[in-house]
């Protein structure tokens, strides 16, 4: 299997403040449902060091004028363990109409919010990227990110070799089949290449530091569900379908976070 962060195939902005960083959290009209996204625009962003608790007071206030102005997006916020000084945010979508950038903060907030947001933004952001993903119901086991009952997330970044991709659905496809029918605790959502994301497939799966059961293998999945023979068939056709893979935890921060109250 693969996990990537397939940074020379996927457009990586580097953000100005004056210009593109107030794109990446522009005001749109707020969206249903993060169980009814199509769609999921997944931003990282690298914080200046010493500046995690500026960024984090200027996602707060964001969520906070997004809800009184009724704008905004469900959003999932997570920080990274390991390597870059970090967040990633999971935004949803329900149509391929909220691509398109939204108000921005001078029209929706005001000048005076809009230069406070701004200041923040300029003081703790280094740079990042966005990249646009299919969010896949059918390759997955849980319909959609929530922060409730994770402490973290197990990010699996696979990328599929060129022509593989329908190989690789049907392979993983029949991973859900089998988890269902001998690792039904076993969840993760599921996400397939979008606009900037080239041949990546995005992997998630939701952990609990608490639950100290050990997943059953993929291989093993396939071999108990289906027998032998086709067992090993679709874990052959999953693997060989897969150039690379790289995984990634993050912390679940729901104080960050923009999710519709269950």
């Amino acid at each position: 299997m693969t996990l990537l962060t397939h940074a020379r195939r996927t457009t990586t902005w580097v953000l100005l403040t004056s210009i593109l960083i107030p794109l990446m959290f522009a005001t749109v009209a707020q969206a249903q449902s993060a169980d009814s996204a199509i769609l999921a625009q997944v931003r990282t962003t690298h914080v200046k060091p010493g500046m995690n608790a500026t960024f984090e007071a200027f996602l707060k206030r964001l969520n906070a004028l997004n809800k009184k102005h009724g704008t905004g997006m469900p959003t999932l916020v997570t920080r990274t363990r390991t390597g870059h000084n970090g967040y990633i945010s999971i935004t949803m979508m329900d149509a391929f109409a909220d691509l398109k950038p939204g108000a921005n903060w001078v029209d929706t907030f005001g000048a005076k919010e809009s230069a406070e947001l701004s200041r923040m933004i300029a003081e703790s952001v280094a740079g990042g990227q966005v990249q646009t993903f299919n969010v896949r119901r059918d390759l997955g086991r849980q319909p959609s990110l929530t922060p409730r009952g994770a402490d973290a997330f197990m990010t699996i970044l696979i990328t599929v070799k060129q022509n593989s991709g329908p190989a690789y659905e049907e392979a993983l496809a029949k991973l859900v089949e089998a988890s269902a029918k001998v690792a039904p605790d076993v969840r993760w959502v599921a996400y397939s290449p979008g606009m900037s994301s080239s041949n990546l497939y995005r992997v998630v799966v939701p952990i609990d530091w608490e639950d100290e059961s050990v997943a059953m293998p993929i291989p093993e999945r396939y071999t108990k569900a289906f027998g032998e023979k086709e067992g090993s068939k679709w874990a052959q056709q999953l693997s060989g379908a897969t150039e690379k893979i790289e995984t990634m935890m993050t912390i679940n921060r729901p104080d960050l976070s923009s999710l519709p109250e269950e």
